[in-house]
């Protein structure tokens, strides 16, 4: 909501229906299939575990990307980066070398970090509207939506407290809205 009210006051206008539905189909890949499925396997796969998975993604973008859209060959200095990079991670996660888990459920992640790579590339072939803001704004909200509708299909509704909301959550919350959302996502698109 802080993008689109961004681009209006900024003379943008309000999201058209064609923002709305390019804002859902993003949401819906990158926002939620992107990081819904990373959220579940941290109850069973160490976070570092995760962070190492989630490390592929830009051999992820570079695959949707020469796969879908890009018009250029990789030259062999990015292969070789992109090689080494990905033997690093393989390295960090080969067996024996954390605590030990059942590598199953770490495919959630990977499907997590696939979801985000293609939905990050997506606005490239999607007719996106002018405006970036109204852009981030319909991607954001939209992705929103879908955490808070699933939220309410799991049941999350039923124990949640207002008044069992801390201080200290509260401030954490909204410094995750403004860097974690608002600054970040500024920076990704710009």
């Amino acid at each position: 909501l802080l993008f689109m009210l961004f681009a209006w006051f900024k003379g943008d206008g309000l999201p058209k229906l064609k923002d709305w539905k390019n804002g859902l189909i993003i949401g819906f890949i990158m926002n939620f299939c992107g990081q819904a499925l990373t959220f579940i396997a941290t109850m069973k796969v160490p976070t570092v575990i995760v962070a190492l998975i989630c490390a592929s993604i830009p051999l992820w973008v570079t695959f949707f990307d020469q796969i879908f859209f890009s018009r250029q060959k990789l030259s062999l200095f990015r292969y070789s980066g992109l090689l080494i990079g990905f033997i690093g991670v393989i390295t960090l996660l080969a067996p024996g070398s954390h605590q030990e888990f059942n590598y199953l459920y770490a495919l959630p992640v990977i499907f997590s970090c696939i979801c985000w790579s293609f939905g990050s590339i997506l606005p490239q072939k999607l007719k996106m509207g002018p405006s970036t803001f109204i852009n981030l704004g319909t991607q954001l909200f939209s992705g929103s939506l879908f955490f808070l509708i699933s939220s309410y299909l799991f049941g999350e509704f039923n124990s949640f407290q207002i008044e069992k909301i801390s201080l200290k959550s509260m401030i954490s919350m909204f410094y995750l809205i403004i860097f974690g959302s608002v600054i970040v996502y500024s920076c990704f698109t710009g």
